[in-house]
């Protein structure tokens, strides 16, 4: 597994890294560390001026960290550094494609929510514009394991999204719940949620799913309702143009979402 981690060189970036590597440990996976040099709205004499200074600069930063991440590692982990000159979410997409990442891993910061994680950092721009999972870690998130992993479903898909989950995480064995949040009636055939568990482990042979229903109106503040009561290590949403998380970016959504901030998030573009 390639597994690109962007870094601006602040704590909750340096965040991203410490989950990457140990995803990476777990997979027998190669890390990729990339910054990027943008300075918007400036003249293009200023841009030359300025630019081998901070290519310098860059070039520094992030050979100092390889160096701290490579000693903390002790040749466990293939570590990699690049930066390039640009726009940090196009710089980010074209650098993922060049190496074929199979991951990208972001760090978020704020406790406001997760709209304020997604659209408050370039998380946002990369997501929109990716075609692989994206994980969002939160500053005052720890790495444990993903032991408990919550799967909002839309029901659209179900089965081979849980595929994909399973895929990804089988090296874990998590214990999954598939959540899928109602404001109608659900067919007689979701109703009872304990059937509807054991119709997936026996689709999936896999006997740690299980699923549930909740009746709301707002997803985003249910799904916090939810793991608020049921500890959860990692929130899995699968995007779509017109998805859940699609509405998040709506500038007319003025509500504020208040997530919980210790959850990472995997974001998978839907196929």
């Amino acid at each position: 597994m390639k597994i690109l981690i962007p870094t601006d060189f602040s704590e909750f970036s340096l965040k991203a890294i410490e989950f990457g590597i140990e995803i990476a440990k777990k997979t027998n996976g190669s890390i990729y560390i990339f910054t990027s040099i943008h300075v918007p709205g400036s003249s293009i004499a200023m841009m030359n001026e300025m630019m081998d200074v901070l290519e310098k600069e860059t070039q520094n930063d992030l050979n100092n960290l390889l160096d701290e991440v490579k000693s903390e590692v002790s040749g466990e982990v293939d570590i990699n550094g690049n930066f390039s000159v640009g726009d940090p979410v196009m710089a980010i997409n074209e650098f993922s494609g060049k190496i074929g990442a199979d991951l990208i891993v972001m760090g978020t910061k704020g406790a406001s929510g997760l709209k304020k994680a997604l659209i408050g950092s370039n998380a946002s721009g990369v997501i929109k514009n990716t075609k692989i999972p994206v994980l969002l870690i939160p500053e005052d998130s720890n790495y444990l394991s993903f032991n408990e992993i919550l799967y909002a479903s839309d029901l659209k898909n179900m089965d081979s999204e849980i595929d994909e989950i399973l895929s990804l995480f089988k090296l874990w064995t998590p214990s999954i719940t598939v959540l899928h949040i109602f404001n109608e009636q659900l067919p007689d055939s979701m109703i009872e949620d304990g059937s509807t568990g054991v119709d997936l482990i026996r689709r999936h042979h896999y006997d740690k799913l299980k699923f549930k229903s909740v009746k709301g109106k707002d997803p985003l503040n249910d799904i916090e309702n939810y793991i608020i009561d049921n500890p959860t290590d990692l929130i899995i949403l699968f995007s779509e143009k017109r998805s859940l998380l699609q509405s998040i970016f709506d500038s007319s959504l003025s509500k504020k979402m208040a997530f919980h901030a210790k959850t990472p998030m995997l974001v998978i573009p839907k196929k």
